[in-house]
């Protein structure tokens, strides 16, 4: 019976044929324990040696975590940039109408003609001076000269000053009558002078969106064709 038990934990003939014998097999088996216990604890102490590289780098990590603390500033400035580029855009289309893409001499002429005589001045002359293209604008340059009152000159000036287009007066020469009829010499200065005959010679610039100028790179395509002829 002894025998019998004995015979129950002896290595079978393929255990012996692998192994050779007993002992080679716990030695064996003690190695692959030891290495699976350092493969165990290396994977504790470093987990992340067990990550693929697909996976983020530590420093990736940290930016990443910066990046979301921050996620409130970046939302800020995202919006003041939306606010920036509104406001950008709200310019842009104030220049659209009041720049005109170019500008003709006849309706520019006809335009003067009409506006000096509503204001109760005798044109004297009104003559294209020149037309020339700088880095923002191009400008079609114009001089006009009148006769009549003071007063009507200057609201001559202010109707040109107000209207939705531009008309730009960079120089004025005033030239006083010798002889003023009409005028009570005791009456306040203010008064005679608004009264006053003068003679004015008026340079005015027209400026235009033109070509291969920063107002084309801006505005793009023509929006108008020229001034408005119903001055005020």
């Amino acid at each position: 019976m002894s025998q019998r038990k004995l015979d129950l934990f002896a290595p079978i003939d393929w255990q012996t044929k692998l192994f050779g014998s007993p002992r080679r097999c716990h030695i064996i088996g003690g190695s692959l324990s030891l290495l699976l216990m350092v493969a165990v604890t290396w994977s504790y102490l470093h987990p992340q040696s067990m990550t693929s590289e697909g996976e983020f780098s530590r420093e990736q990590i940290d930016e990443a975590i910066q990046l979301i603390s921050q996620s409130d500033l970046w939302r800020q400035r995202e919006t003041d940039a939306k606010t920036e580029r509104d406001d950008l855009d709200a310019r842009v289309n104030v220049i659209k109408n009041w720049l005109p893409q170019e500008q003709k001499w006849n309706p520019v002429r006809a335009f003067l003609l009409k506006t000096a005589t509503d204001k109760q001045l005798h044109v004297l002359s009104l003559r294209r001076d020149q037309e020339f293209t700088g880095s923002r604008v191009a400008v079609l340059k114009v001089i006009l000269e009148v006769h009549g009152r003071y007063e009507n000159v200057c609201h001559l000036l202010h109707t040109l000053s107000t209207q939705q287009q531009p008309f730009w007066c960079d120089e004025i020469d005033l030239v006083r009558d010798k002889q003023n009829s009409g005028v009570d010499p005791t009456a306040p200065r203010e008064l005679s002078d608004d009264a006053v005959e003068c003679s004015a010679t008026i340079s005015i610039r027209v400026p235009f969106v033109g070509q291969q100028t920063a107002a084309e790179k801006l505005i793009g395509a023509p929006t108008q064709p020229g001034v408005n002829l119903n001055a005020t």
